[in-house]
Order: C-alpha cells, then sequence, then structure tokens
C-alpha cells in the first residue's frame, strides 16, 4: 500500500510541475496554444480581440511554433491562422492612432509580420502544392504533382500554398490589396508614430522577402500598390529617411526585381518618369550616408594598431582558423548597391545628384578619424561619386570567393552605366571640379593597405582611371577573374571615347594606365599557356585570348585617336616607345593566335584567334616599322643600348612613312542597357542573396522594435 501511495503522490507531483510550467507561461502564449489548437479564445465576446492585442506579441514564440510543425499540422491550422491573420489587419483602420490604439497597431503588425514569416518558412509538400495550383478562381488546371517542386509557380496567382495558409484563395486579392492600403497610408500620415512606421516598414519587407522572388505571390500584389510611391515620399523628409532609409531603399531594390525580365514592373515605370529632386536628392544622400559608413567601418579596421604580436597570432588564427578573415569581413550591402544601380539605368535625373554635395546631419554623423592638428567637429563635405569611387576600391579587393564577386560585378555595372551617360562624364571630366578620392590599395607582400594620406585634388574621371588600373594590377592570379577584366576595360573604353568625341585632354599619368594594360596582357598569356595544356575549360581560355584582344583594341584607340585627347604630343609618341618596349609581349600573342588558327580548322578557339589577330594588325605594324629603324641608327650613332630619348627621336621622324590600319567603329559600343537582359542570371542570383539576407535580418528588426513598443504606452 504504502508503494502505491508513494507512486501516486510522485505522480501527484509531476501533474502540479506541469501545471506550473503551464501557468508560468505569457498569457499572450497560452492564447496562441489554445488558439491554434481550435479553441475559441475569444468566447463570444465582440471586445475580446481589442483586449487581445495589447498583449505584447511574441514573435519568438511564433516564429518557434511554425518552425516546429510540419505542413500536415499547419494545414489542420489553417482556420485558426487565418483567422488570426484577418483580425490583425481590424486595428490598422485607425488612423492616426494614439495611446491604447497605437499598442494594437503595434502588435498587430508584428503578429501580421510573424505569420507571414512562419507560413513561407515551411516547405509545402508536392500534392499540397497541386492541389492549390490546381484551383484558379474556382476553375481546374492540370498540374504535374511530380514537377511541381521543379516549376516556377505564377507569382500573380492567389492561390499559392503558401499564402493560402494565411487567406482564403477566391479573397487573397482583397485582403492583400486592404492590408497595402492601410499600410501605405500609415507610411504617408505625417502623424503616425515612428515605431509603428518602422514596424509597417518592416512587415512590409518581410512580406516582399517572404520567399524566393520567383516564388513569392506577394510581390505582385506590392508592385501594383501605392507602397512605392509612399516609400520614395520618405525620402523628401530628413527625419524619415535618417530613420528609415537604409530599410526603403532595400525594399525598393527587392521590389524593383519583381517580374523584371517576363513582364513590366510598374515600380519600374514609376521610378523612371520620377523627376522630384527633393527625393531623388533624399534617395542619392542615403546611399551616399550608408556607403560613407561602410567605407569609415573599413578605415577604422585598416587603422587598428598591428605590432610583431598582432601579425603572430593573424597568422597562426588563419593557419588554425580558416573562416577568420571571413568572420571579419564587413557585410557588403549588396541591397543599397543593387538599389543605386536600378536608379542610375533607369532614372536619367538621378545622374544630377551623384556630385551634390551631403554633408551627414545632426545625430548620423560618421566618426571622424583623429588627425594630426586641429580637427574640425564639421565633417568635410562629399557626394555619392567620391562616396561611391572608394567603397569599389574596397570591395574589388577580395574576389575570390563568389558573394564578393558579385558584389564586385555589380559595382562595374554602375561604373558601366555611369561611364556611358553623357551628362555623367561631363562632370566627371570638368576640369574645374576637383575632388580628393581615397582609393584603398590591396595589401600585399611588398606594400601596406593606404589611408589616403596626402590627396591630391583632381577630376573624378581620373580617381576612375586609377581604381581601373589598381584593379588591373592586383587581380593576377591563378584563376584570373576574366570577366571583370573585361568590365574594367569596358568602362574604360567608354571614358576615352568621351574624351576623344569631346576633345578633353585630361591630365593624367597615362604611362601608369598602359603599364596596367600590358601586365593584364601578359598575364592572361601567361595563364593561357600555363592552363591549355591541362583540364582548362574552353571558355575560359576563350575569355583570356577576348582579355588580350580587348587590350590591343584599347591600344589601338590610342594610335589611332590620341591625338585628340591626349594632353601633349610628347605623351603620345612615348605611347609608340611603350608598344616597341613591349615587343616580345605583342611577338608572343601574335605567334599564339598564329598556331590556334593554323591548327585545326574546327578549333574552337579559332575564331577568338582570329580576332587577336585582328587586333595585332597596326601593332605588329608599329613594331615592324620603327624596329629596324632604331637598329640602323644605333649601329650608326655606335651604340648598343639607347636612351628614351634617343629612341623617341627616331621615332618622331619616321612617323610620315608608317601605314597603320583605320579599325571601323573603334570608337562605338553597345549600349549597357541593351546588354543588361543577358546578365538575367547573375540578377536573380544575387536577388537570391540578398532576400535570403534581408529575410534574416527583417526577423532580427521584428525582435529589437520590441524595445520601442514600451514607449507607445506613455505617448
Amino acid at each position: 500500500a504504502m508503494h502505491f501511495e508513494a507512486n501516486d503522490d510522485l505522480l501527484k507531483g509531476k501533474q502540479r510541475a506541469q501545471s506550473l510550467k503551464v501557468g508560468m507561461k505569457e498569457k499572450v502564449v497560452q492564447l496562441y496554444d489554445r488558439h491554434f489548437s481550435g479553441e475559441d479564445i475569444s468566447g463570444g465576446s465582440d471586445s475580446f480581440w481589442n483586449e487581445f492585442f495589447l498583449l505584447r506579441a511574441n514573435v519568438r514564440y511564433l516564429q518557434a511554433h511554425f518552425e516546429r510543425c510540419a505542413w500536415d499540422e499547419l494545414a489542420c491550422q489553417k482556420p485558426a491562422i487565418r483567422r488570426l491573420f484577418g483580425h490583425c489587419t481590424a486595428p490598422l483602420q485607425n488612423h492616426p492612432a494614439m495611446g491604447q490604439d497605437a499598442i494594437r497597431q503595434a502588435n498587430a503588425l508584428q503578429t501580421l509580420a510573424s505569420l507571414i514569416r512562419g507560413a513561407f518558412s515551411c516547405p509545402p509538400t508536392a500534392v499540397a502544392a497541386a492541389e492549390a495550383a490546381a484551383v484558379v478562381g474556382g476553375g481546374g488546371v492540370s498540374v504535374n504533382v511530380g514537377d511541381v517542386d521543379e516549376q516556377q509557380m505564377d507569382s500573380q496567382r492567389p492561390n499559392h500554398p503558401n499564402l493560402d495558409l494565411l487567406m482564403p484563395p477566391n479573397d487573397a486579392e482583397s485582403i492583400m490589396q486592404d492590408l497595402l492600403h492601410r499600410l501605405a497610408c500609415c507610411l504617408s500620415d505625417d502623424v503616425v508614430q515612428l515605431p509603428i512606421k518602422a514596424l509597417a516598414i518592416n512587415l512590409l519587407v518581410t512580406m516582399a522577402t517572404a520567399c524566393d522572388l520567383q516564388y513569392n505571390p506577394m510581390l505582385s500584389y506590392l508592385v501594383s500598390s501605392r507602397v512605392f510611391d509612399c516609400c520614395l515620399q520618405l525620402f523628401a523628409s530628413t527625419e524619415l529617411r535618417r530613420e528609415f532609409g537604409d530599410s526603403v531603399c532595400t525594399l525598393l531594390a527587392i521590389m524593383l526585381q519583381a517580374h523584371r525580365h517576363n513582364m513590366v514592373n510598374p515600380c519600374l515605370v514609376k521610378l523612371a518618369v520620377l523627376d522630384d529632386n527633393l527625393v531623388l536628392n533624399g534617395f542619392s544622400y542615403v546611399l551616399s550616408l550608408s556607403l560613407a559608413q561602410y567605407n569609415e567601418l573599413y578605415r577604422r579596421k585598416v587603422r587598428e594598431p598591428k605590432g610583431l604580436f598582432y601579425s603572430l597570432s593573424n597568422m597562426v588564427g588563419h593557419i588554425l582558423v580558416g573562416e577568420e578573415k571571413q568572420l571579419e569581413r564587413i557585410e557588403v550591402q549588396d541591397a543599397l548597391l543593387l538599389a543605386l544601380f536600378e536608379a542610375l539605368h533607369v532614372n536619367r535625373s538621378f545622374i544630377a545628384t551623384l556630385t551634390y554635395s551631403h554633408t551627414p546631419s545632426v545625430g548620423h554623423q560618421l566618426v571622424v578619424a583623429e588627425q594630426s592638428g586641429p580637427a574640425s567637429s564639421v565633417p568635410e563635405p562629399t557626394n555619392l561619386l567620391v562616396v561611391f569611387l572608394e567603397y569599389c576600391s574596397i570591395i574589388m579587393q577580395d574576389t575570390r570567393e563568389q558573394s564578393m564577386f558579385n558584389s564586385c560585378k555589380l559595382c562595374f555595372f554602375i561604373l558601366t552605366a555611369i561611364s556611358e551617360d553623357e551628362y555623367a562624364n561631363s562632370l566627371m571630366h570638368d576640369l574645374n571640379m576637383n575632388f580628393r578620392v581615397n582609393l584603398h590599395r590591396l595589401q600585399t607582400r611588398h606594400r601596406a593597405p593606404t589611408l589616403g594620406v596626402d590627396l591630391e585634388s583632381a577630376p573624378l574621371a581620373c580617381a576612375l582611371l586609377d581604381l581601373l588600373v589598381e584593379f588591373c594590377h592586383s587581380h593576377l592570379m591563378r584563376t584570373l577573374p576574366a570577366e571583370l577584366y573585361q568590365s574594367a576595360l569596358l568602362i574604360l573604353h567608354r571614358l576615352l571615347c568621351y574624351q576623344k568625341r569631346t576633345e578633353i585632354r585630361l591630365h593624367y599619368n597615362w604611362h601608369h594606365l598602359w603599364s596596367a594594360l600590358f601586365t593584364s596582357a601578359r598575364y592572361a598569356l601567361s595563364c593561357y599557356q600555363k592552363q591549355q595544356v591541362g583540364t582548362a575549360e574552353p571558355q575560359f581560355l576563350r575569355s583570356l585570348l577576348s582579355l588580350v584582344s580587348s587590350v590591343c583594341l584599347l591600344l589601338n584607340f590610342f594610335v589611332t585617336y590620341g591625338d585628340t585627347f591626349l594632353p601633349t604630343c610628347e605623351v603620345y609618341d612615348l605611347l609608340f616607345y611603350e608598344l616597341i618596349r613591349m615587343k616580345s609581349l605583342f611577338e608572343d600573342a601574335s605567334q599564339l593566335s598564329l598556331s590556334i588558327i593554323s591548327s585545326d580548322p574546327d578549333h574552337p578557339l579559332r575564331e577568338a584567334a582570329m580576332q587577336l589577330d585582328r587586333s595585332l594588325v597596326n601593332i605588329r605594324s608599329i613594331i615592324q616599322h620603327f624596329s629596324p629603324r632604331i637598329d640602323e641608327w644605333a649601329e650608326a650613332q655606335g651604340q648598343r643600348s639607347l636612351t628614351q630619348d634617343q629612341v623617341l627621336s627616331v621615332v618622331r621622324s619616321n612617323y610620315e612613312s608608317l601605314t597603320l590600319r583605320l579599325y571601323s567603329q573603334l570608337d562605338c559600343f553597345t549600349s549597357f542597357r541593351e546588354s543588361i537582359p543577358n546578365e538575367n542570371a547573375y540578377f536573380r542570383q544575387l536577388t537570391r542573396k540578398i532576400v535570403t539576407s534581408v529575410r534574416k535580418d527583417a526577423f532580427d528588426a521584428s525582435q529589437q522594435l520590441q524595445a520601442k513598443l514600451k514607449d507607445l504606452s506613455s505617448l
């Protein structure tokens, strides 16, 4: 009997502990559990939900609930999820909301974001996806269940299986339009408190990043609503762009990618016709400030003292922990770069804001580095283009990882769009507009990273040329990023075309640029000779040959049109001197192209080799014309080696007998706007990365905003 009594006491103790554990749950968590279990927690009371949304939403618990439930369990909870989602929209009707209404709105917005995030975090089964896809406005559509996971769901369908958890398919259109209308009013109403606006923007970001863009059914509703216009108007307010600038830029960048390649995106059309200078300038200000903050973080990291102990510990750390460099890297802001690219790509008026002077406002100033001498408390005014050029010099330092490669590629896309715009070129080449641009150089064994000490003031075109030269010199690696090199050469070609067309004689160290071109071509040939025997892909070998061809065509541009934009005749003569001096480089390139052409008529690289051979015609003529005359002059003078001035004198006296070929369309290029459709796969990959990163950031921001909600009770 005592044994059974002991067991009975033990059982009662466990029951009491379990009931105590349940009782320790938050009230809102207990209500969540009861609601998802199918219980009517309102008890038929009309005022219940008003009181419910006075309880602070527990976003972490809601997220955990969806993560631990399988799809079949969520399908059983669908009526409860839909009811809760529907009740969340009711508090948003009150505008402007103060006091308890503001608390209700805040908790409703948090709950909505959690429901959307949770509903899309669980992948549906193939059967559930097929059932959802088979109902289109009540009609039947045949779907192969086995292909559902691979097929691209139409983002315009209101019957997406994850969206079906939140609302009935037939009512999705009206529900989403009503919700987005209320969120747009929340953003545009000046009386709405900042915490509520922050939650509304976070909810919109959550909707835009619920899943991959090509599968996200909410994007079609977002891009066709007033949300885009309201977000743009936030840039016109100094306070709002300071508070929400980065988040809004991220949201706009994602919305602009929706349906980009298969239909017209209304947001792209709106951005293209936007001519509000206040909004455009605010947009530029937000991008400039965010990139400047990234630059300042990098400067502080470079300034950290690095003594002997640091060097030894860093070396050991790299040996023991291969991810150390990855952990220390400052996160690249791809979403902001994408927003900048879209603004430059579709809106011609945005170009003018590149050189607008910006000074960080109070409360948002950058940390000014310690300087020798009297320090100024007012940051020096800057502009978006100056900041972006410095940003590019940081991003392009490490392109070995695919993510950094993609970021650098996007930077080059932006620079390409800038370099082919007439107005942007006029700004960059204006000799009366000089700027100091801090371009960072990659740290190598023979040089330390630069901090931009004693910068010279020069037109921005000089800074862009320096950036391209630095890239060519600092990326001579085993797996040569030929695609990025081609992008750099395209940018250079556009700058030279503008200088030739306008006959602007830029005072620049052109010898430094030619050296970078020679170095790039020589290393590309070296890579080809080392890898052609191995198992290198033909595409990579073709890109190496194309890179050498592009360098030779640029040198032909200098030879043909250099007298129209090079500053002096002496600089033009120096070009011929350098071509003759690099004779061995072009002889190797010529032998390589001829060996491929003569080897096999069906050689996969035959076309690329023929292009290289055509680009070498003038350079071979120059070498073959001047070399014998230089040798004759040296023999006549009885000298075995000549100085640079002596060679130049021979060159100047033999120009008239030189015969060159005039290449057709040497000063023409394909518009970048026409080549963008060829980069669809790249933009999809980049956007997928941005969405994944932003989705996590939105959840973290949702938790951080909980602390701000305490202030609403006293407002």
